[in-house]
């Protein structure tokens, strides 16, 4: 069988992470080959395996895997051979304007990462006559972890309790939240307290003036420290970041899937996460701490997100759950054990395998 998929391979999106990793999992079992742009001096950035996947002919392949938005996903299928688009979305709902692409006969899966994003479609699908068809044809093949890129490593570390963010941030209105992990955690803990909140904003999405952002926040200047790191970090200098922690948290306002989660549970470290989003497939009190309230709202300063909601998180649960985990360290260690071997279940290679067998489930393909 030949696999073609589309989509970012070199950037440094949640989309491009996911590609990029799905696919040398997916070309392990069968033959790939990647359609995408390439940045100038490509080769450089790529391992053996890659570049066979980046060099094969785009237009032989048995079945083609778009993952991109749905917009998109007309520009990549034909009459001919089976196409499968990859929906990814945080919201409550999906953008009216994909219900006919997912509709379409041309489509013959439909793949989601998560229970969360498979809902917002049936939210949004139903209104259609056949959106029982949809339904049918639409599975979940959730987001994996390289296991020998993030694990635990024993490496010297700052001797403060550390909580650790890994995510974009382009101001107030952010879906990632880390608006309300910065006030929460300021308020929460005073300068004389033996606590820090590391946070890794990834660039990809923008980069904002902190200062600036903090008098807006009204942050607490006695508060303990936030450090920032705001440069490009290599999986090995990523895997250390989250060794480097205590524990992980994450205060989105909703989410598709949550990588950055998983990869700090495959680092052993337990998780204080909010529960709408993909996240809630594989984060419970087991793993870690689940923040559950919170005020669903209207996205409308988003012209994508109209009609759609998010879930602002409530910021005095958050310090709630910041305070009891930084004064109940016994628990951390024994649910970070358990989050290391949830995480151990959700890896790209189960990711891979799962997809292969809905591949197979389409009649044309043997």
């Amino acid at each position: 069988m030949k696999i073609n998929i589309v989509g970012d391979f070199f950037g440094q999106t949640g989309y491009a992470n996911h590609t990029r990793q799905f696919a040398n999992a997916l070309n392990k079992l069968v033959e790939v080959s990647m359609e995408c742009q390439k940045p100038q001096d490509w080769v450089k950035y790529v391992n053996d395996d890659e570049l066979k996947m980046l060099l094969r002919n785009t237009n032989d392949y048995d079945v083609r895997i778009c993952i991109t938005t749905p917009t998109y996903w007309k520009l990549f299928w034909n009459d001919d051979k089976p196409f499968i688009g990859v929906c990814v979305w945080e919201g409550d709902r999906i953008p009216m304007s994909w219900c006919k692409i997912l509709l379409d006969n041309k489509v013959s899966q439909i793949w989601c990462p998560s229970s969360h994003t498979r809902t917002a479609i049936r939210n949004t699908i139903t209104e259609y006559n056949n959106f029982e068809q949809v339904l049918g044809k639409t599975f979940i093949i959730p987001h994996g972890v390289d296991l020998n890129i993030f694990y635990p490593k024993q490496m010297d570390r700052d001797k403060r309790f550390t909580f650790f963010a890994n995510k974009g941030y382009r101001g107030m209105k952010d879906r990632g939240g880390l608006q309300y992990l910065f006030k929460a955690f300021k308020d929460e803990f005073k300068s004389n307290e033996n606590v820090i909140l590391l946070v890794k904003i990834n660039t990809a999405y923008g980069v904002v003036n902190f200062q600036k952002e903090g008098e807006l926040l009204k942050l607490n200047p006695n508060g303990a420290q936030i450090k920032l790191l705001a440069d490009n970090y290599s999986y090995e200098r990523l895997n250390d970041l989250y060794n480097q922690c205590d524990v992980f948290v994450t205060t989105s306002q909703a989410e598709a899937f949550n990588l950055p989660c998983l990869e700090a549970m495959a680092c052993g470290k337990p998780v204080i996460a909010t529960m709408f989003g993909g996240q809630s497939d594989y984060v419970n009190n087991s793993v870690g701490w689940q923040l559950e309230t919170g005020t669903s709202k209207e996205v409308t300063w988003d012209i994508l997100y109209e009609g759609i909601e998010w879930k602002e998180p409530d910021i005095m649960e958050i310090r709630q759950k910041l305070r009891y985990v930084y004064e109940h360290r016994d628990e951390v260690i024994n649910k970070g054990n358990l989050a290391l071997s949830k995480a151990k279940e959700l890896t790209w290679d189960n990711s891979a395998k799962l997809a292969l067998e809905n591949i197979k489930s389409i009649s044309k393909i043997k």
